[in-house]
């Protein structure tokens, strides 16, 4: 079992889950995805050992 789960929302729904030991890869991938992701997406890192969140993103839309 990897270390770290990454798992990618719009609203509710999952639309994606990424798992790696490799923390920085994980959270390289997740941006990515929020990138490439349009409206309401949303992230977040698990420690799977721990049972916690290493981090979350939010994709907000900034307009001038």
């Amino acid at each position: 079992m990897d270390k770290y789960t990454a798992t990618l929302y719009f609203n509710e729904e999952t639309l994606t889950t990424r798992s790696s030991n490799d923390l920085k890869y994980i959270m390289i991938s997740l941006l990515i995805l929020l990138e490439d992701s349009t409206g309401n997406a949303h992230g977040s890192i698990i420690d799977n050992e721990k049972g916690t969140v290493v981090q979350r993103y939010r994709k907000t839309v900034v307009n001038n």
